[in-house]
């Protein structure tokens, strides 16, 4: 009796509860099946006290424990979300993690908050949203030790450091946002505008999200300015830079230069100037766009200045051709309330020419200003740092899908190639990549009811492992001697991309002098 009563208090209720709510792979159903090994022999076992105390214990201190935890962390619970108060509980979050002391002394603490959603089950998504701690400073509550080691970024990705305010069990869309997610960026940036300088958000998600929260970019078929992030236009995207960048001049790279500039506030800001002085200059730019006008400027179409007679360059053989065009600039300067300064054809066309020109720059101007419109952002521009583990995880799936592909390219003639080759990518991602051939994994080559490959989609830890071993799979899928040139490149490719995706974090070690 003794020996079992000691027993009975290694396994205390509150002791099971604890660790069911860690485990989130073992529920209160797994909980009972362990908890009848006891008496899986005995008559009545449904009625005997074992070492585990019994459902009903369990969920009545689980009841408790909320009530309990409610006095410190105030939540709601509905029926298919939980959402915490966000001032209570980041502060609490960050007097546990050593942060608030910094806060106060308006000492800057370097916070994210961050949204994102996933699949629970077939047609069942969740859409989580909270904070994580980033800052180097950050202390581990259980031991007291640097959350994030000497260094400052040890195991920085750890969900360990995640911490959800709001989770809803609904479909990831704009809707979602506007309706039920405007009141956590609310109240996340009317905490950080309460503590001045000791306190700063950031949010780091997907270009998806932040599509979402700014109410600019999305897909290039989409949209013509895509880019939350620059002002680019969806048909310059594969056009270099007439000058490198300052980067690239620095650099000397001799590569094309394909930079933009970032986009923020500040950039907005100035560019609504620009707008607003070409408009004080130029009044006739509010008339603007002009139904009746004709001529146009600029060599973008079939015809050039020499066979449009629209163009506002056009130079007639004949004199009446001439005299049309003459005509035609005097119509236009008419329709824009500008007297022309002379009304030779020459002078005319320059001076057209230059309006002309100021028109398109303002024209573009007005078009990048209305596609970036932040009157309904939730988060602010320069706070909308694309997420890099997103970044990694779609660069390496689209670099494993394409050599993939690759393979079945050349096979693709022949269908018992094909079995061979999907038998081959499997073993090799089964056996060396995600198992051993003692432990082998259950991955499974993705193929389309049509017969096609399918699209291929990894876990983070299991992508990073195939670019790391990207070779072996160079192998499978591009043997023999005449592809040899093909094997070097493509593995170059993955060298190079491990290199660039790697974060390398040095620290300036800043001395008074």
């Amino acid at each position: 009796m003794k020996f079992y009563k000691e027993l009975r208090e290694k396994f205390k209720p509150w002791v099971c509860l604890r660790e069911l709510d860690l485990a989130a792979t073992v529920s209160l159903r797994g909980y009972d099946v362990i908890r009848r090994i006891e008496f899986h022999e005995e008559e009545n076992k449904k009625y005997k006290r074992g070492l585990f105390q019994s459902r009903f214990q369990i969920t009545r201190l689980a009841r408790d424990l909320e009530l309990h935890a409610k006095t410190i962390l105030p939540f709601e619970l509905t029926t298919n979300s939980v959402k915490f108060n966000i001032p209570v509980a980041v502060k609490w979050l960050m007097e546990k993690h050593g942060l608030w002391e910094y806060v106060i002394d308006s000492d800057t603490v370097t916070m994210a908050a961050t949204v994102d959603g996933g699949a629970l089950a077939w047609k069942l998504t969740h859409v989580s949203a909270g904070i994580k701690f980033c800052d180097e400073r950050t202390i581990n509550p259980l031991t007291g030790r640097l959350l994030f080691g000497p260094t400052g970024f040890d195991k920085l990705q750890s969900r360990n450091v995640c911490y959800p305010m709001y989770v809803i069990i609904a479909k990831d869309n704009k809707e979602l946002y506007s309706n039920e997610l405007t009141s956590f960026f609310g109240d996340i940036n009317d905490f950080e505008d309460a503590h001045g300088d000791g306190l700063k958000f950031c949010q780091p998600q997907d270009m998806y999200s932040h599509q979402k929260c700014l109410d600019r970019g999305g897909a290039m078929k989409n949209k013509i300015y895509a880019c939350h992030l620059c002002n680019i236009h969806r048909d310059d995207l594969n056009i270099p830079n007439a000058v490198a960048c300052e980067d690239c001049i620095r650099l000397g790279t001799p590569a094309p230069c394909f930079h933009q500039t970032v986009s923020d506030e500040q950039l907005l800001a100035t560019m609504r100037d620009q707008r607003d002085q070409m408009l004080l200059e130029q009044p006739h730019l509010s008339l603007l766009p002009l139904r009746n006008t004709k001529v146009r400027c600029g060599n973008g179409g079939m015809n050039d200045n020499c066979t449009d007679p629209y163009h506002v360059e056009f130079e007639g053989r004949s004199v009446q051709s001439r005299e049309i065009h003459r005509k035609l600039m005097l119509n236009e300067y008419s329709m824009r309330n500008i007297v022309p300064d002379s009304t030779i054809s020459a002078e005319l066309r320059i001076q057209l020419t230059e309006i002309l020109l100021i028109e398109n720059t303002y024209s573009v101007l007005c078009k990048v200003l209305a596609a970036n419109s932040l009157e309904e952002a939730m988060i602010k521009l320069e706070k909308a740092i694309p997420c890099l583990l997103h970044l990694e995880n779609r660069c390496s799936e689209a670099i494993i899908s394409r050599l993939v592909h690759r393979g079945w390219e050349l096979r693709e003639e022949s269908s018992e190639a094909i079995k061979q080759y999907i038998l081959s990518v499997e073993r090799i991602m089964n056996e060396q990549f995600f198992g051993s051939p003692e432990c082998k994994s259950s991955w499974k080559f993705p193929i389309e009811d049509d017969g096609t490959m399918g699209d291929f989609k990894f876990a983070n830890w299991r992508a990073r492992r195939i670019v790391n071993n990207y070779n072996d799979l160079v192998e499978i899928c591009l043997p023999g001697e005449n592809l040899s040139e093909e094997r070097i490149a493509w593995s170059s490719v993955a060298f190079l991309y491990s290199e660039c995706i790697t974060v390398r974090i040095f620290f300036l070690l800043h001395v008074s002098v």
